[in-house]
């Protein structure tokens, strides 16, 4: 049943059973889903709409003391109905792309709902964010829509993953391409 490969897989990572969260109506891919972030501190998820990137990012973070969400203004509400419905406690502050310049500190977590929000390296937001995602100890980039336009847009997605990677945004664009 879907409840009892929550529990193993749950049970794999050496979670606590007694977690507040409703496991038994998370989907076997949603489960699966939650297992393979809490191996990591840094993860980009690029899936459809409405396939549960909300849900597991929340049940992935049940263990953290606070969580910042920056996401676009019109799921702010959104994000606290989740929250509620799916967090364990934390502390919450979910802010737009728009308001960033308003966040002082971020916490435990950084999640970057639309994060191809974030494409543009050259970008007051995009700055903003990276910041932010570089300060928390966990960074979650979550995108409905991950295809860049050339392949430089990569770029950012992959510095808040690896604050610190190999060359610079231009090794990713191509001849024919026109970097923003």
């Amino acid at each position: 049943t879907r409840e009892r490969m929550a529990k193993r897989v749950l049970a794999a990572r050496g979670m606590a059973e007694e977690w507040r969260i409703q496991t038994m109506n998370l989907s076997a891919y949603e489960s699966q889903g939650v297992g393979w972030w809490r191996g990591r501190a840094r993860a980009y998820v690029a899936d459809e709409m409405g396939v549960g990137k909300t849900v597991q990012a929340l049940v992935a973070l049940h263990d953290v003391g606070s969580v910042t969400v920056v996401c676009p203004a019109a799921v702010v509400g959104n994000w606290y109905n989740e929250f509620e419905k799916w967090g364990s406690g934390q502390r919450v502050q979910v802010v737009s792309y728009a308001s960033l310049h308003r966040l002082d500190g971020v916490g435990d977590a950084v999640v970057l709902d639309e994060a191809h929000y974030t494409k543009s390296h050259k970008a007051k937001r995009t700055k903003r964010a990276l910041q932010h995602a570089r300060e928390a100890p966990r960074a979650y980039l979550l995108s409905g829509t991950p295809m860049p336009n050339h392949p430089g847009e990569l770029w950012t997605s992959f510095h808040y993953l690896h604050p610190d990677p190999p060359g610079s945004s231009t090794h990713l664009t191509l001849p024919h391409t026109n970097p923003t």
